[in-house]
């Protein structure tokens, strides 16, 4: 994920939805790694290996609001911008906009619906370099499996039986 500019950043400081996002990460084929408040995700950050971040807005030592206002910040002495998603059980008026005006680009309540998450991905997240395309097409074209055929899981995962079974 760090080589194809894929990783994924989430700051969260509950040990639970750490383990659910992750888990809901691994079904839709993404890596991520876990700060446990916006500090060490704005040290994180810094490495400048994250594709994307996810930030709850209500952390100790550094809540998703500071967070993001560092992040912009710092952007403007010649960082990339990075998309930076609100994670959030609290899904009050004017919360969105909130989230919007301070820097960040989307907006995700908690608990996060699998094709939810699928969707800002698909958003957000940015498109695979040639050189991922080009292996995924020579191993298609070596196994004579079509590209598609790794969409099958996502699918799966979407199925509300199938993500009970794989979740619990």
């Amino acid at each position: 994920a760090r080589r194809q500019g894929s990783l994924i950043l989430v700051a969260e400081d509950n040990e639970i939805n750490q383990k659910v996002i992750l888990q809901q990460l691994m079904l839709l084929g993404q890596t991520a790694d876990i700060a446990n408040n916006g500090r060490e995700a704005l040290g994180l950050w810094t490495s400048g290996d994250y594709a994307i971040l996810f930030a709850d807005l209500h952390m100790p030592a550094m809540d998703g609001y500071e967070l993001t206002a560092a992040i912009r910040a710092a952007e403007k002495t010649g960082k990339p911008r990075m998309p930076i998603i609100a994670f959030t059980a609290n899904a009050i008026n004017g919360e969105a906009e909130r989230c919007l005006a301070i820097g960040m680009d989307d907006y995700l309540s908690k608990p996060v619906q699998l094709v939810n998450l699928k969707a800002m991905l698909e958003k957000w997240l940015p498109r695979s370099t040639h050189e991922a395309a080009g292996e995924m097409q020579e191993t298609s074209a070596e196994t004579g499996d079509s590209p598609r055929s790794n969409l099958t899981p996502l699918r799966q995962a979407q199925d509300p039986p199938t993500l009970r079974s794989r979740c619990g």
